[in-house]
């Protein structure tokens, strides 16, 4: 006996398979039972689905029902709660949404301005960002002495003053 060929059982019944492929189904379906029977099922399933014919669909009874319930929703009018209370409790919503959301935004997130850590991280990106230069302390240190020169050669120029 050969194995179970329950997957190509449908498209045996749908003429897919190949002739060699068919016949090894229906060999298989003759000497076993469960195949037989799985294979009868699906043969009236198939037939039944072919002779359920759904019902016709009738376009003017379904435009009618439609329009009577679009105009029953245009006579109903909104109550109380949708034309008065809703509006301004929506934009007390958004606004104190607003608020709510300016004031967790404040540096520290609690409104009373940034936290020491915070402080600390900036000034930790900021050396860090200057780490290059102090790693060529030696130049920043002679570039320090050229503008104490400059600023020092300048003074010659300026124009005297008689204090005294």
């Amino acid at each position: 006996m050969t194995r179970h060929v329950d997957e190509r059982l449908i498209p045996y019944l749908g003429g897919e398979l190949a002739p060699d492929e068919a016949r090894e189904v229906q060999g298989h379906a003759a000497e076993c039972p469960a195949c037989r029977k799985t294979l009868a099922e699906l043969e009236r399933l198939a037939a039944d689905l072919a002779r359920t014919v759904p019902p016709p669909i009738h376009w003017g009874a379904y435009r009618a029902e439609l329009r009577d319930k679009l105009e029953r929703r245009g006579q109903a009018r909104p109550g109380l709660l949708h034309r008065w209370i809703w509006p301004p409790v929506s934009v007390a919503l958004a606004a104190g949404l607003v608020a709510v959301l300016l004031y967790a935004s404040l540096p520290g997130g609690n409104g009373r301005g940034p936290i020491p850590g915070d402080q600390a991280a900036i000034e930790n990106s900021i050396l860090a960002s200057r780490l290059d230069l102090i790693s060529r302390l030696e130049l920043v240190q002679r570039l320090d002495l050229l503008e104490d020169l400059d600023v020092i050669g300048g003074l010659d120029r300026l124009p005297l003053r008689g204090e005294g």
